[in-house]
């Protein structure tokens, strides 16, 4: 399934924030999950090495987005793709 930037950002700004200044502040979306969910980097913790989570849209609610870990680094993240 193949979704224009344009769409991805518009479910990104509708959930998130409502000031597209903000986004990616402290959750950055990098790959866009069937579902409708997004791969993030959580950088609330470690600003310089952030955690990989999900951003469950389902659970989330205008300007309070749920996360739920994945992957403690983008590192084991890596290396978590670089097996299959």
């Amino acid at each position: 399934m193949q979704y224009e930037i344009k769409v991805v950002m518009a479910q990104i700004e509708e959930r998130l924030t409502n000031n597209e200044d903000l986004i990616g502040a402290e959750a950055l979306p990098f790959a866009y999950l069937f579902g409708g969910d997004f791969l993030c980097l959580d950088f609330k913790e470690d600003a310089i090495n952030p955690k990989v989570v999900i951003w469950d849209h389902n659970e989330s609610e205008e300007l309070s987005p749920v996360f739920y870990k994945a992957f403690n680094n983008f590192q084991e993240f890596l290396d978590a793709m670089s097996l299959g």
